[in-house]
């Protein structure tokens, strides 16, 4: 190496050329696949590997290690270390033509989108993959034998997941298709995942294990549900600091019981296959693959926003007063069990082998599992192998999730009061506001009767402002049969309408008029 621009030149035909080892292009960041350091979180498993930013400091040990790199003093050719300008200038710019674009790191084999399974460890330029197991197996043929995936199928249905207390079968079968889908999504072309609610009645329930059995396989992160005012802003934190590090799952786990879960920011990264975000420790953006299955584990928890159509929902409804104290399982300490590597690998094959045996015979989908938004060809996907395998059931719970979204159980209850006081006809936020004014001290009467509505935090609208502000959010949103709509008076003044979205007759309780006329040029209502 000699001047900073011939430095800088054949320091980039190095890393092109593949000089420096397991050095790839990750959106427009070099990394390095190197090994990862241990888990954060005692019970949580880090892929062996992970990729690290191509720093200036890791090039110069990588030249020094690999590359007989010399310049000119003197007439002799004395080792030689490009600089820090140098390395930075020379890796500036993501306009690398050679260098192999990473797009992940996984812990297990997976299905291609030419339906063969990579299960060979390394890069797969294929899928831009790099395969960094998290367990030894033997390799699995692309068509497993009959006694092999009846074998597989029994273990997984009857052993493995068949002591649970259920509430249904879906919740079975939708907790079966949570396992098959870090292994599908690349066929299957699934941008992202959503999100896996496991729930149930009463602690002890075994949430925690069911979360384990996807988390232990493709590598878990474990992190606490923000709480407070700040939700939307720890949890983009969160997110970002999760996906920043190698892994296939993350574990929201034990939320508060009967909590609701509705998030914006949830929302958002549930349909997002790219996620950006504030790098830790920086000022700087970063943006990372959606690479994980997101699961949020409590008891008696409910969903609200936007995150109904984004949920698929296991729930476990022990019938024992003390469900902890419970025996007679066929795997008597699951919790252990799971940590031992034979047993997790024993799991993982038996999930391949359902996999390969329904991609053998054609891999056809099921059309007839409900479409679920972006997720349609992932859902009806494994809604297919579970279809091959005899398994019933799958997302038909969907009503029931969407029943117990939380904010449309607050809205509806709202609307069916409204009905009561004001019918159909023309209504501004400030007279709403005003009619549900009472002082709870001096004993007064709710005029509500408790049906007013509240936001997600339980509180009432703090002024009239605010619900205006509440209601155009909600603007010809169904809610449990109803909607609301408005129209501005001359003034500006917007008046709500209560319609009904069924074949029932209205009933107006306060037409529009002269009054109404009156009143609103006297006002400014929200």
């Amino acid at each position: 190496m000699r001047s900073d621009p011939e430095s800088i030149t054949e320091l980039r035909a190095l890393i092109e050329d593949g000089h420096l080892p397991e050095v790839y292009l990750m959106g427009t960041e070099l990394v390095r696949v190197e090994k990862s350091p241990s888990p954060i979180r005692q019970g949580d498993l880090a892929l062996p590997k992970r990729a690290a930013p191509l720093t200036p400091a890791l090039v110069q040990r990588l030249i020094a290690e690999n590359v007989d790199a010399c310049r000119e003093v003197r007439g002799a050719w004395v080792p030689y270390v490009p600089k820090v300008d140098q390395i930075k200038a020379a890796t500036a710019g993501g306009d690398w033509e050679f260098v192999p674009s990473l797009a992940s790191i996984i812990g297990t084999p997976v299905l291609r989108e030419d339906w063969t399974l990579l299960q060979t460890p390394g890069y797969d330029r294929a899928t831009g993959l790099y395969l960094s197991p998290t367990l030894d197996m033997r390799p699995i043929p692309e068509r497993p034998s009959p006694g092999e995936v009846e074998q597989a199928r029994t273990f997984l249905l009857d052993t493995l997941l068949g002591d649970f207390p259920w509430a249904s079968d879906a919740d079975k079968a939708n907790m079966l298709g949570a396992l098959l889908t870090p292994y599908v999504r690349v066929a299957l072309r699934a941008p992202s995942t959503p999100l896996t609610l496991i729930t149930a009645s009463m602690p002890s329930s075994g949430k925690t294990n069911l979360a384990s059995m996807i988390g232990m396989l493709v590598g878990q992160q474990t992190v606490s549900w923000p709480s407070g005012a700040g939700l939307e802003t720890e949890l983009e934190k969160l997110i970002s600091s999760t996906l920043s590090r190698s892994g296939g799952a993350v574990v929201f786990d034990n939320l508060e019981n009967g909590e609701t879960v509705s998030s914006t920011t949830l929302a958002r990264l549930l349909t997002a296959p790219v996620w950006s975000g504030r790098i830790l420790g920086s000022t700087a953006m970063g943006s990372w693959p959606n690479d994980r299955e997101w699961i949020i584990t409590g008891n008696n928890l409910s969903v609200g926003g936007d995150i109904p159509s984004r949920t698929i929902v296991s729930r476990l409804e022990p019938l024992d007063e003390h469900p902890e104290e419970r025996t007679g399982f066929k795997i008597p300490d699951l919790e252990s069990w799971l940590t031992a590597p034979a047993n997790r690998a024993k799991v993982l094959r038996a999930l391949l082998v359902l996999i390969l045996d329904w991609s053998a015979a054609g891999g056809r989908p099921d059309r007839d599992v409900v479409p679920m938004r972006s997720f349609t060809s992932l859902v009806q996907g494994i809604g297919g192998i579970l279809r091959h395998h005899g398994v019933k059931g799958y997302l038909s719970n969907v009503a029931l999730v969407r029943d117990a979204d939380e904010d449309t159980t607050r809205w509806g209850i709202f609307y069916d009061k409204w009905f009561e006081k004001y019918g159909t006809g023309p209504v501004r936020a400030v007279d709403l506001y005003k009619s549900a004014q009472h002082n709870a001290r001096w004993d007064e009467a709710d005029p509500w009767e408790d049906a007013f509505i509240t936001g997600p935090n339980g509180r009432p609208p703090n002024n009239a402002k605010q619900l205006g502000t509440w209601l155009r959010a909600e603007r010809r949103r169904p809610r449990n049969g109803w909607r609301i709509d408005s129209e501005k008076d001359r003034t500006g003044v917007s008046w709500w309408r209560l319609e009904r979205l069924d074949s029932r007759p209205s009933v107006t309780v306060a037409e529009p008029g002269a009054e109404h006329e009156q009143t609103a040029l006297s006002h400014t209502g929200a």
